[in-house]
């Protein structure tokens, strides 16, 4: 009648050394955060791989679509230089200037950014950029329009009203323009405009005589 009670006790005994054995035997990772498993100093000391080229941030910037600059290294042939032209299928525009830069045409379908990337991978390119545009800006001396002397705020709204800045930024004049001033009239004694008046070459002045015969005396500086 002892047998019953001994399989009992050993069946007993098998569990509590599968529990102590369970027990004792580590986890495999499930993924989540509290499963990550130490790799040693090795994977403590490795360093992610450097980044890529960050592309030039060109967005707003006004440059010449269709047209890159080059400037080769200067040991390479001109055999060379063809071969990194022919990766884009550019095609020579103005030859270097002083600067070494070569203004290169793109062929349609090919866009600025597409052929930096090809270009400046190229060993036989030292530079290779977008051509930007740069444009001249001019202020004048005009007491009035930097506010130095005599001029108040409020007398430099006609600057913006006919868009001076704008145009001076194209041309500050010339002595061949001739600009007529279709209005009452104008400020002859004005600093700016004095010396710069269109005379009559057909009319004396102080005569009293209509000179040219245009139907006006003495219109020395316009009728």
């Amino acid at each position: 009648m002892r047998l019953p009670r001994l399989s009992f006790v050993l069946g007993l005994g098998a569990v509590l050394v599968l529990y102590v054995l369970l027990a004792r035997t580590p986890a495999a990772p499930t993924g989540g955060p509290a499963a990550a498993v130490d790799a040693g100093p090795a994977a403590a000391t490795a360093t992610p791989p450097p980044p890529g080229p960050t592309p030039e941030p060109r967005e707003g910037i006004d440059y010449t679509a269709g047209e890159v600059l080059v400037r080769f290294r200067p040991d390479i042939d001109p055999a060379r230089q063809q071969a990194a032209l022919a990766r884009v299928g550019a095609q020579v525009a103005e030859p270097p200037g002083p600067s070494g830069l070569v203004r290169l045409a793109l062929p349609p379908g090919v866009t600025v950014d597409e052929a930096l990337d090809r270009l400046a991978s190229d060993p036989a390119v030292a530079v290779a950029g977008p051509n930007y545009r740069y444009r001249t800006q001019a202020t004048p001396s005009d007491p009035c329009y930097n506010g130095t002397t005599g001029c108040s705020a409020g007398q430099r709204w006609y600057y913006e009203l006919i868009n001076a800045p704008l145009a001076w930024n194209t041309t500050t004049g010339a002595a061949s323009v001739v600009v007529a001033v279709v209005d009452t009239g104008a400020e002859a004694t004005h600093s700016d405009l004095a010396p710069a008046l269109w005379t009559n070459p057909g009319e004396t002045p102080g005569n009293g005589v209509d000179d040219d015969g245009n139907g006006c005396i003495d219109d020395v500086h316009g009728c």
